[in-house]
């Protein structure tokens, strides 16, 4: 018999299988009809929804410091741009840059004093890039005072923001073009060597590098009133499978996560299944509806790396017509996952690879059909291996009701490792289980200032085989204070 598969991830593969019009062995139709029923649940398993922990969602924490932190990283990393621009700057023109800096955040640019009249000798096209140059800064100033608005605006304090890396301490430089009565109160001399112009565009490369705005593994805060999220996903599943196959599945999840010490969560959650397969070749339509029940942990290994496994077990009820014939039968499924997702930043890019082992295990009761023919059952089991990346990028939003938004893209290839088995079905039709099958996706989290969030995907799956799914996804986070 061939064995029942789920996909591991949220966009989760559906078996890939290829048909070879064969003579098959010489078969009953009890046989047949078994393969045939096989065959159609196997195409339905494609339309669940992953189960692989790395996927699973975590506990948020019921604040708004994670979202802050956030906020604090990139006003640094625009801080270190303005620097930069500001060397940039006062090469072009020839000079060193000074400043004045607003003592009450040592990140707060106020004015820069540069002299203007001075163009250095064979600079082509310099009275433009300058003017390119002070247009930039002025553009990072009005994105760092927007930063600073919305930090407040959560109860955060801007001022707590680090310093860039190469941050310079106050140094009063050469201070003959500035009139010291000029400064306010709280403001201080503050000055910029001359870098040469290379300097300071690998210097915007280096504060784009220490962003971790786009970090899926943020710093847990945990306090005696954070109770834990409450999530759903619902997945929705066109099939289009060899044999002449068409269906559709929606699957959707309701679960609760909580955070147990800092880096360890765990969860559960119920599920909701339903589908539809017809095949014109078998002359055949299977119906599912079913129900189940997951568990999960997850535990982070370091700062960058993420371990977890889970569990689920599910009940189906499934109703099946072969040509002139009709039953009814009863399928238990059975998934264990365990996988090891990391999260690194590269520039402004997310970089997220992930590994994932699944085993399903499938017991489908025997049934007697319309015909007084008794089906028998089958036992099938599955270990398939997954690997994938998924890249991503945050963009921090300072106005409204959104923090932020992060549209990501990648792909999964997955390895059946178990021996494949052959499903022999009428009409000289054989459908073997492909060894590779891979998927693509896209999609976008949206995260509000409350904390809580929506994914969506797209995503395609069974690449490389004769069978493939069309799905969308939507997942809801929601924490409880």
């Amino acid at each position: 018999m061939a064995a029942a598969f789920a996909g591991s991830a949220l966009l989760s593969s559906s078996n890939a299988l290829a048909t070879t019009l064969v003579t098959p062995p010489a078969t009953t139709p009890y046989d047949q009809k078994s393969d045939a029923t096989d065959a159609n649940d196997q195409l339905l398993d494609g339309g669940r929804l992953g189960i692989s922990p790395d996927e699973l969602p975590g506990s948020n924490p019921p604040s708004n410091e994670g979202q802050i932190a956030d906020l604090q990283r990139e006003l640094t990393r625009v801080t270190g741009e303005i620097i930069s621009a500001i060397n940039l700057l006062a090469d072009l023109e020839g000079s060193d840059a000074v400043g004045i800096i607003d003592t009450d955040s040592l990140i707060n640019l106020v004015q820069v004093f540069v002299p203007i009249d001075f163009v250095a000798p064979g600079e082509i096209n310099s009275e433009r890039r300058i003017k390119e140059v002070r247009a930039q800064i002025n553009e990072l100033i009005q994105r760092q005072a927007d930063l600073k608005n919305r930090i407040r605006e959560l109860g955060g304090d801007p001022n707590a923001a680090p310093a860039p890396d190469d941050f310079i301490p106050s140094n009063p430089g050469d201070l003959s073009d500035i009139d010291l009565q000029d400064l306010g109160d709280g403001e201080e001399i503050l000055y910029f060597p001359r870098m040469p112009q290379n300097s300071a565009l690998n210097n915007i490369s280096a504060y784009n590098a220490i962003t971790a705005s786009a970090s899926r593994i943020k710093t847990q805060f945990i306090n005696q009133s954070d109770l834990g999220n409450i999530w759903s996903r619902s997945k929705v599943t066109y099939l289009d499978g060899t044999i002449g196959r068409t269906g559709y599945a929606g699957n959707v999840q309701l679960g609760f996560a909580k955070t147990l010490m800092p880096g360890l969560d765990v969860g559960g959650f119920v599920s909701g299944f339903v589908g539809r397969v017809s095949s014109s070749v078998l002359n055949s339509d299977t119906t599912s509806a079913g129900l189940g029940v997951g568990t999960y942990l997850k535990y982070a290994l370091t700062d960058e790396l993420e371990a977890g496994i889970s569990v689920f077990y599910e009940r189906s009820n499934n109703s099946i017509t072969i040509g002139p014939d009709s039953g009814t039968y009863k399928r238990d499924l059975l998934q264990i996952s365990a996988s090891l997702a990391g999260n690194y930043q590269v520039g402004v890019i997310n970089v997220a690879p992930r590994a994932a082992l699944n085993w399903t295990y499938s017991d489908r009761n025997a049934y007697t059909d319309s015909a007084a023919i008794t089906v028998p059952g089958s036992i099938n089991s599955q270990l398939t291996a997954t690997a994938g990346v998924t890249l991503s990028r945050t963009i921090l939003l300072t106005e409204g009701k959104l923090h932020s938004i992060t549209p990501s893209v990648g792909a999964n290839l997955n390895y059946n490792i178990t021996n494949l088995d052959v499903l022999n079905l009428a009409g000289g039709n054989t459908i073997v289980e492909s060894t590779f099958n891979a998927e693509i996706f896209a999609g976008a989290r949206f995260e509000f200032i409350e904390g809580a969030t929506t994914d969506i995907r797209f995503g395609v799956q069974g690449l490389g085989g004769s069978t493939q799914s069309y799905s969308a996804s939507l997942g809801i986070n929601v924490p409880i204070h």
